[in-house]
This record gives structure tokens, C-alpha cells and sequence, in this order.
């Protein structure tokens, strides 16, 4: 798969994006990139807008800045968003950024690993950098894509010198509810995370379409139940992980993957039962497609029709090869 990203082609991020590859004389530039859409208004701004920024993070928030986990241009603008938070005349006061950093890409299997990376920064004769968090975790084995595309955003938020908290749940109990369905877990679990709460209908349903396309239609829907308890599982586990980041550190910012970030279902729906008193905002990152460039017609929505995001951005699709074409070569044998 490559990895390689067709480029930023809007001029208001060259200066903030700067580690963005160089774009093409040929990329066509697509209206949408490099813009935000706010579903719940309709308005369309730049990401570099100053009153956006302070939007995305208010104080006491959680955050949730989604992406599509290939596409380096989603790292980069996420990069991007937390050095305007910090420096410049978009920087938001003191007492706004002193909240942790909550991963999908780091489980609980990589908790000593993080504790590794505080231990040599407290006690090295020099600051820890982001190639030793990459070490420490051990990166390169957690079947994430190469640190490479991640380095944009994980370098401002080591130098942030904000907490950064394990999101994800082990892999064990994931793959046994993918197998077995809730019943994995213990009962007090299941209750602690609100689990024992069916979903509702019509969303359990879109979950599990979602799931069946996302395995490119070679088993039927009613194969992927326990995969779709695995992902409430998921979803009820993070945002309990981002609640009580926020909690102790007075804000968060949760990066996780697009579909764990939505309102409908997802963290954001989780964190709105959790704790309904506290300010959830929730980013989709999206990629453009050549020929749509309505903002309505991309991110997310219920069964109703209603975005299941606040915001929506917009950015260029990652050069990648079909991943069905792989997934029926391996059904096949």
C-alpha cells in the first residue's frame, strides 16, 4: 500500500502544514480542501481560521479529531490545529491548554511502554523526543500504519509537553467479544461501560452495514454481531478513557479513527450519556472525491439523515490500492 499523499494544494496551509510532500503541477485543486464545514450552522470556513480553532478546543472540552488512519494530509492538518492552539495569534489562554492527549493508537498493552517514555524523559539528560515515544510504545509492532505518516502530529504533541493517555483497550478482550459477543466480559464491565444498554435499532443496523461493507461484502451482515459488539465495546472503553483524562486534567483531545468519533453512535454518543454536562465536539476528517464538491453530501449521518459530526474536514484522498481486491484473494485461499 503506498502511503504517499497527493499533496496539500491550498495556500492558506503552506505555512503550518510545511511538512506536507510537494504537490504536483498537474493536482487539480479541489474547492473543498483545506476547508471546514460546521454541520450544525452550514458555514464553510478555512482551517486556519482563528475563531475555528477556538472552537474545536474550548476549556473543560473533549475533543474528538477523527481520521482515516493511511491518509497522511489528516495527521498534518491535526499537527497543524494543535501548534495554533499553542503559539500564535490563534493560541488559546494558558488555562485551555494544559489538557491531555487520548489515543485509539495506544492500548492498554503499550501502558508500561508509555511509562517508560515519562520515566527516561523525567530522568534522561535530555528532554525525551518523539522518536523515543515511537520506541517505547513499539510503534512499528502495533499494526499501525509507519510512524512516518504519524510524525507530523505526534511531534507537536510530545512538544506540547501535554499527558498523553492510553484510549484503547487491550487486544484480548477486543478479539474474545469478536468471537464471542459481550458475554467475554465480565457482567460488571458490561454495566460499568452502559453496554447492557442495547443500541438502538436502526443504529445497530447502520453499524452493521458499515461493518459489511468495510469487509467488502463477502459475508453477510448477520456474520458481524460480535464484531459489532467488539466496536461498542471499543467506543464505550475510549471515551470512558477520554472522560477521565478529562476529568484530571481539565480538557482532552481524543484521535481516533472516523467511525469511533461519531454523535450518533460511537465515542461521541458515549461521552453525550456518560457525562451530558460536559462539551463534546466531534471532527470528521473526510476525503474529497474529484467530482463532489457539495460539503453537505460528506461526513456522516444517522439513520435519519441528521450529521452524526460537528465538523466535517476536508482533505485529498491517500494513493492507495484496493483493499478488497487483497481481501477476496485472501477469502479465496
Amino acid at each position: 500500500m503506498s502511503m504517499t499523499s497527493t499533496g496539500l494544494i491550498v495556500a492558506g496551509l503552506a505555512g503550518w502544514l510545511a511538512l506536507a510532500p510537494p504537490v504536483m503541477a498537474q493536482t487539480p485543486v479541489h474547492p473543498l480542501v483545506g476547508k471546514v464545514l460546521d454541520t450544525r450552522t452550514g458555514v464553510l470556513v478555512e482551517l486556519t481560521d482563528r475563531a475555528l480553532v477556538a472552537a474545536l478546543f474550548p476549556c473543560n472540552a473533549i475533543t474528538l479529531l477523527g481520521e482515516v488512519h493511511d491518509n497522511p494530509e489528516h495527521h498534518q492538518m491535526r499537527g497543524g490545529l494543535l501548534k495554533a492552539t499553542a503559539s500564535g495569534s490563534q493560541a488559546l489562554p494558558a488555562n485551555c491548554r494544559r489538557g491531555a492527549f487520548v489515543f485509539e493508537h495506544i492500548s492498554a498493552d503499550q501502558q508500561a511502554g508509555l511509562e517508560h517514555f515519562y520515566h527516561f524523559d523525567r530522568s534522561a539528560a535530555r528532554l525525551a523526543t518523539v522518536n523515543d515515544l515511537f520506541r517505547f510504545i513499539e510503534w512499528d509492532k502495533s499494526g499501525w500504519p509507519s510512524q512516518t505518516i504519524f510524525m507530523p502530529l505526534m511531534q507537536e504533541v510530545v512538544r506540547s509537553r501535554r499527558p498523553i493517555v492510553v484510549g484503547s483497550p487491550s487486544k484480548d478482550p477486543v478479539r474474545r467479544i469478536a468471537r464471542e459477543g459481550l458475554s467475554a466480559l465480565p457482567s460488571e464491565q458490561v454495566r460499568q461501560l452502559g453496554l447492557d444498554q442495547s443500541l438502538d435499532a436502526d443504529l445497530n443496523d447502520a453499524l452493521l452495514t458499515e461493518l459489511e461493507a468495510s469487509h467488502c461484502g463477502l459475508m453477510p451482515k448477520t456474520a458481524f454481531r460480535n464484531m459489532g459488539a467488539a466496536q461498542r465495546y471499543k467506543d464505550a472503553y475510549m471515551a470512558e478513557a477520554a472522560l477521565k483524562a478529562a476529568n484530571g486534567h481539565g480538557s482532552a483531545v481524543m484521535f481516533a479513527g472516523n467511525g469511533h468519533v461519531r454523535t450518533d453512535r460511537g465515542m461521541g454518543a458515549e461521552l453525550r450519556r456518560m457525562a451530558p454536562d460536559r462539551t463534546v465536539i466531534s471532527v470528521t476528517f473526510a476525503e474529497i472525491i474529484v467530482d463532489k464538491t457539495d460539503p453537505q453530501t460528506y461526513g456522516p449521518r444517522d439513520p435519519a439523515g441528521k450529521p452524526a459530526t460537528d465538523y466535517v474536514v476536508f482533505a485529498n484522498p491517500a494513493e492507495r490500492t484496493d483493499p478488497c481486491e487483497a481481501m477476496r484473494k485472501a477469502m479465496k485461499k
